[in-house]
């Protein structure tokens, strides 16, 4: 069995309206060749130190897509600089010889936004009645005196215009969004979700062009997946899956197991492992 030994080199920070710039900052403290050279210092660790379980961030294609547009020239030579990165990393892990799985992936994706034509607050919404929590793609509307949501949701609803609006118990299954999803009371007893390129801006503030947090059905927010080691099929390509499924995926190739409840199911990419 193996031991639970993670190491982390870089870690993406969710800060609301500063999370890109910070995390890209955090991350590039380090130069990109010091922390490929950390991860190959720790693979060559005797057996019994050495990590089985190492996180790579890399934030530089969400920071640029975030201040300059998905099309950018800016996110062009992101991608290409990821691109090498990985390069010069899996050469030096490789030269290693050591039976190391590689899993490659984005959390999410990424679309370019209409920073000019926002939702403002809609006339139906009495600020008296709720508190409102939004970011650019949903807002989370919590009302004072429930007596007052079914009144403000039906006149929403009667004046939305790039965008829809749910009780809990609306929001589609498949976002896992939902009042029985909700173990930690967060969902807002009405939720509006806009229509990209559209996006909320209640407060006129100034908003970077490039955004996610959409419907992950919409292709823009699709994420990024490759995998490759002893553990992997070689050339095998399989459908999009929600990214739920890579826990489970890794706990199997750790040899971890584990008995609480969790959303991901192993039998979805069971079949990508030899």
């Amino acid at each position: 069995m193996l031991t639970a030994d993670f190491y982390w080199v870089g870690s993406e920070a969710a800060i609301q309206g500063t999370r890109s710039t910070y995390s890209y900052d955090f991350n590039n403290l380090i130069p990109m060749d010091t922390r490929i050279r950390i991860v190959r210092n720790w693979l060559e660790l005797p057996e019994e130190k050495r990590p089985h379980f190492i996180t790579f961030y890399i934030p530089d294609v969400d920071h640029q897509e975030h201040l300059h547009t998905v099309d950018s020239k800016e996110t062009e030579n992101a991608v290409h600089y990821v691109d090498e990165s990985i390069g010069k990393l899996v050469r030096s892990v490789d030269s290693l010889h050591l039976p190391v799985n590689f899993i490659f992936l984005s959390d999410h994706g990424m679309t370019t936004i209409d920073t000019v034509n926002t939702i403002g607050l809609p006339a139906a919404l009495d600020t008296n009645q709720f508190r409102i929590y939004n970011s650019l793609a949903l807002a989370h509307l919590y009302a004072y005196h429930h007596q007052d949501v079914l009144a403000t949701e039906i006149a929403l609803k009667a004046q939305a215009v790039d965008y829809d609006v749910y009780l809990p118990d609306e929001l589609p299954a498949a976002w896992h969004y939902s009042k029985a999803d909700d173990v930690y009371n967060r969902v807002g007893d009405i939720i509006l979700i806009s229509h990209p390129p559209k996006v909320f801006n209640f407060n006129k503030r100034h908003l970077n062009p490039g955004e996610h947090g959409f419907d992950p059905a919409l292709p823009e927010m699709h994420a990024t997946f490759y995998a490759w080691g002893p553990a992997f099929k070689n050339n095998y390509t399989i459908p999009g899956f929600e990214n739920i499924h890579v826990y489970p995926l890794i706990a199997n190739i750790l040899g971890l197991p584990y008995d609480n409840q969790i959303d991901g199911r192993l039998k979805v990419l069971r079949k990508v492992m030899k």
